[in-house]
């Protein structure tokens, strides 16, 4: 009751703040579909600005390979000129490079469309083989690209550009010059399971996340910094959970179990990457090494688990979000040490404030409905994006800093015909810019735009 009654009050106070009106945050209602593709896609507040960063008809006309549909969690290098936009195409997928300064775009990985994957690192020709499903794509610290595959028994690779472009150079004369090469690797020390969310502590442990109903949370710690040649992985165990790990999320045996409070990292590799567990978790193609092998040591299930990103908390603790899309919550894993954790309900859609009500938000067409990607502004606000259509984006609440949001409010609705936002990411150079992917429109034509806020 106590926690209802400051929750109201903070919506009170927001309330007083902004009044609530058609046109202001947040926004009373969902987009109305459709919205115009072309110039407005997203329904957006007074005073924010959108526009087109590029689009596929645009890039196919470049040379853009045909399969590379489907565009999905879209990464930034640290000047925010390029973008890397990976497919999630379920046989040809694939990543390119797209340059905001030339308008140039460059495939860096790209799959024979054969249906057929290399399960055996051994044979792993990048030049020659079959991609699926890339969902997530990261920077990481040392400057490559991580990318994974959502799907059964999926790889993760890593990718070093060998020559850049020259910086300094006139566009005109950039686009002249021979584009850079790439040098791809598969991450064979990170078990085998349906990626999704990836990110990096400031300690340079890897943190992953496996999609499934019984899907779980994973950290690399790896032996040398900068370096994801070796180390070992953990799965994370709540430890109230009761439930039978290998049964998914809301299964008989699981749905009234308890999947939050104190948490520990349980390994299932040595520190050198060796298997602990009977079954491996290296164990590629169509199996599921890694998600069989978390199973083995008791890794909770989650449901649908997807994207994540960091954030500090009020007390010190680093804390990742991660968005649990059949679950319609939002999580949020408080780091108290190197063993264990703590995990918070942050958003969950029968619990949590609407701030354009006062209300519990709930789900359907008008509420807060599957949670797919999470953002993090650069005052460390959670933006919360939907696997919907329309789809909302989100903004949480979170008054104290606890891991715990007061209230969310809709800050963006986007309305084009049988599509979903994905992607969203800050601009790291810019506090008031956001890119958002338009993800299999009816058009087919995928799109980054960008959301500017005053």
């Amino acid at each position: 009751m106590a926690r209802a009654i400051a929750a109201f009050s903070a919506f009170l106070l927001i309330l007083a703040v902004n009044p609530l009106a058609a046109d202001s945050f947040p926004l009373p209602a969902p987009a109305v579909v459709p919205t115009n593709e072309a110039s407005a896609p997203f329904v957006i507040p007074d005073g924010f600005e959108q526009h087109l960063v590029v689009n596929r008809v645009t890039l196919n006309a470049l040379g853009l390979p045909a399969t590379f549909s489907t565009w999905d969690m879209i990464a930034l290098d640290p000047t925010s000129r390029f973008i890397f936009v990976p497919c999630e195409a379920g046989e040809g997928a694939g990543v390119f490079r797209y340059d905001t300064l030339t308008g140039r775009q460059v495939p860096m990985l790209v799959g024979n469309a054969t249906g057929v994957r290399t399960a055996d690192p051994k044979d792993f020709d990048p030049k020659d083989d079959d991609f699926s499903r890339f969902d997530p794509a990261t920077y990481t610290p040392w400057d490559t690209v991580l990318v994974g595959e959502e799907t059964t028994g999926g790889r993760l690779f890593e990718i070093a550009t060998v020559a850049k472009f020259p910086l300094g150079l006139s566009p005109q004369i950039e686009t002249l010059l021979p584009g850079p090469t790439f040098h791809v690797t598969w991450k064979t020390s990170i078990p085998a399971v349906a990626h999704e969310g990836l990110r990096f502590d400031s300690e340079g442990t890897l943190y992953f996340i496996d999609e499934d109903n019984s899907g779980s949370f994973y950290k690399f710690v790896p032996v040398k910094t900068g370096s994801l040649a070796k180390g070992q992985t953990f799965v994370l165990k709540v430890s109230s959970f009761t439930g039978n790990p290998a049964e998914n999320w809301n299964s008989a045996t699981n749905i009234t179990t308890v999947r939050s409070g104190p948490a520990v990292w349980v390994p299932i590799t040595d520190a050198q990457g060796n298997a602990l567990t009977v079954a491996n978790p290296f164990a590629y193609g169509n199996t599921t090494g890694g998600r069989t092998a978390a199973d083995e040591v008791g890794g909770t299930p989650f449901g649908r688990p997807e994207d994540m990103d960091f954030h500090t908390l009020a007390n010190g603790n680093d804390v990742f979000y991660c968005t649990v899309t059949s679950e319609q919550l939002v999580v949020a894993v408080e780091l108290v040490s190197g063993t264990s954790a703590i995990v918070h309900d942050f958003v969950r859609n029968s619990v949590t404030l609407n701030e354009s009500t006062g209300l519990v938000v709930g789900g359907g067409s008008a509420g807060f409905t599957s949670p797919d990607n999470i953002a993090m502004g650069h005052d460390g606000t959670v933006y919360i994006i939907e696997d919907n259509n329309p789809g909302d984006i989100w903004r949480a609440t979170d008054s104290n800093d606890d891991g715990v949001a007061e209230s969310v409010g809709r800050w963006a609705s986007l309305g084009v015909t049988g599509s979903e936002p994905t992607g969203m990411i800050a601009d790291p150079n810019d506090s008031k810019r956001f890119f958002v992917v338009i993800q299999h429109p009816s058009s087919d034509n995928d799109a980054i735009w960008e959301i500017l806020v005053p």
